[in-house]
């Protein structure tokens, strides 16, 4: 999410918990820089909040931020605005001329430099998808879906739970939401695990900016969708339960 360029000053030391417009021509340090109760130079670019793969430390500098500086710029990745209270982010979220997804909606970014609709898309040009995808994930939907995806949750986690520890993200959370995914879109049962793999190793290679892998399974997943439409051309389903033949 980036802002647009405003007017307003920084939010930065406030205990409101809306968020303001913050202005680009502020100084680098009133955008990068916050300072502790011990007047120590926090630096977000090198925090544990953009760099530690250690929760403990991650939670503890949001804390901080929470408190202190709750809306921060950081250079890593590219540069991004850091939102840390619920309230700030969900008005960010409402707010379409302030903050936009066209220029990075993703941290870190497509390795490729590729920007896809909806997800890198502001109003009105992501609507149509928007309105295509959202009926198809309404209440009564998610709720027949349950039963699957609860099955694919407990299969997934199986593995780690035997030997004790693992990944959370890379071996249980990519492999879920690719499963997830198989479910929503009614794959047929032999291609739901074609993408379930290709999609996996495709957010993992995403992690680590890895642009060759990501690219080599993209092509992966963007057959199985061509061969899905063309599917759904000659034999549409309802669109209220079909994500392909709702976009159609």
């Amino acid at each position: 999410m980036l802002l647009r360029p405003p007017t307003n000053q920084a939010y930065q030391d406030s205990p409101k918990t809306h968020v303001q417009a913050t202005s680009y021509s502020m100084k680098a340090d009133a955008i990068d820089r916050c300072h502790t109760e011990k007047e120590v130079s926090f630096d977000i670019d090198r925090s544990a909040a953009v760099v530690s793969n250690d929760p403990a430390e991650i939670y503890q500098e949001y804390q901080y931020l929470r408190r202190k500086c709750p809306l921060v710029h950081t250079r890593q990745y590219g540069g991004y605005w850091l939102l840390t209270r619920y309230e700030d982010v969900k008005r960010a979220a409402m707010d379409s001329e302030t903050y936009i997804s066209s220029v990075k909606a993703v941290v870190p970014s497509d390795p490729r430099g590729i920007r896809r609709p909806p997800l890198n898309f502001d109003a009105p040009a992501h609507t149509p998808f928007r309105t295509a995808l959202e009926r198809t994930v309404k209440p009564a939907r998610l709720s027949r879906l349950k039963e699957p995806l609860y099955r694919h949750a407990e299969e997934e986690l199986a593995p780690l739970l035997a030997r004790g520890r693992g990944d959370i993200s890379a071996e249980f959370a990519a492999n879920f939401v690719a499963r997830m995914e198989s479910e929503w879109l009614n794959l047929e049962p032999d291609i739901a695990p074609k993408l379930a793999v290709a999609a996996a190793t495709w957010l993992n290679a995403w992690r680590m900016q890895d642009g060759d892998v990501v690219t080599a399974n993209s092509m992966k997943m963007y057959q199985i969708a061509r061969e899905l439409l063309a599917d759904r051309r000659l034999h549409p389903r309802d669109p209220e339960e079909d994500p392909a033949s709702s976009l159609l």
